[in-house]
């Protein structure tokens, strides 16, 4: 299950940093870049916010790297995990305007239904 959410988030944050990257296969990889691609058309990010959300995913990545590899316990790295997600959606909402805000809003809520429908399958 820790992997799933592992996967999820990594897929949510769509940055793509070497450590990330290192533990992912190649069609892994290539699916995450489609994604990305998705992402960026849908919210029609300009060059500056681009470079922005990057910054964001990358440094959420990293937190998330350190969540998974600390020793705590599952109710710990939750609530590391809970406090990651909302200094991303807060640092996001500061980047990005209300319409665009919202896309990724629905962005994430698509993720967590494709999230619950693996869960299903598997």
């Amino acid at each position: 299950m820790n992997r799933k959410i592992f996967i999820f988030i990594l897929m949510m944050s769509i940055g793509f940093t070497l450590k990330a990257q290192s533990r992912l296969t190649e069609e892994q990889k290539e699916a995450l870049k489609e994604r990305f691609q998705e992402y960026k058309s849908k919210l029609n990010l300009s060059a500056d916010q681009a470079q922005k959300v990057r910054a964001i995913d990358s440094s959420y990545l990293i937190g998330l790297a350190n969540v998974k590899r600390s020793s705590s316990g599952k109710l710990a790295k939750l609530k590391q995990f809970k406090s990651l997600n909302s200094e991303k959606d807060r640092q996001m909402e500061a980047v990005l305007n209300d319409e665009q805000f919202s896309q990724y809003e629905k962005f994430k809520e698509e993720m967590r239904q494709e999230l619950k429908e693996n869960r299903r399958n598997n």
